[in-house]
């Protein structure tokens, strides 16, 4: 049962509920289910029919929705969303192949934790590594050069060493405040 619910317009179009021609509602609201075990509140959207006093979707909410399922899933155990992913991938300025070929995995696998499928925790905890971890994901690179074209892995590589640059000077600032911390605590 959906809670929360938001009307978003409404329009005349052909109601898979009834079958009929009439005015439906676009909605969003929270939908609960359980998922891997897990009761899940999600956000989703959906139509709702008056003459049959009931929700349906089309194929691009089915799509959204099961997206938002499994990302509130991910997020309830600690794994990364599917937009965790994506930014991860913007970050290095990588294609979803390329990665794969990179990582050595399924040439769709990240395409799938994207858009529909939850990645096991050892597939996560390599994602988690590669976001914190710049220089590692350098030293992937170089070792999977040959799986990727050149002008990829120049983007890549150069995204990577600006994101290295940026965690070696966020290290010597913070260890700069705690020099000038511990002359004035002296």
């Amino acid at each position: 049962m959906l809670k929360n619910i938001k009307v978003l317009d409404e329009s005349t179009m052909q109601c898979i509920a009834c079958m009929q021609t009439h005015k439906v509602q676009r909605i969003e609201g929270l939908d609960c289910t359980t998922y891997l075990g897990k009761k899940i509140e999600y956000p989703c959207e959906c139509y709702y029919c008056e003459n049959e006093d009931t929700y349906f979707e089309d194929s691009k909410q089915l799509n959204k929705n099961s997206l938002s399922l499994k990302d509130n899933y991910r997020l309830s155990v600690g794994l990364y969303s599917s937009k965790d992913i994506i930014n991860l991938r913007k970050k290095y300025d990588i294609t979803q192949q390329d990665l794969c070929k990179v990582l050595g995995w399924g040439e769709k696998t990240i395409n799938r934790y994207e858009n529909c499928a939850v990645q096991d925790k050892a597939h996560d905890h390599i994602l988690k590594k590669l976001d914190k971890d710049p220089e590692w994901f350098m030293d992937l690179l170089n070792a999977g050069s040959s799986q990727i074209k050149e002008e990829s892995f120049i983007k890549s590589y150069d995204a990577a060493t600006r994101e290295f640059v940026k965690e070696k000077d966020s290290y010597k600032a913070k260890a700069d405040k705690a020099e000038e911390l511990e002359k004035t605590l002296k």
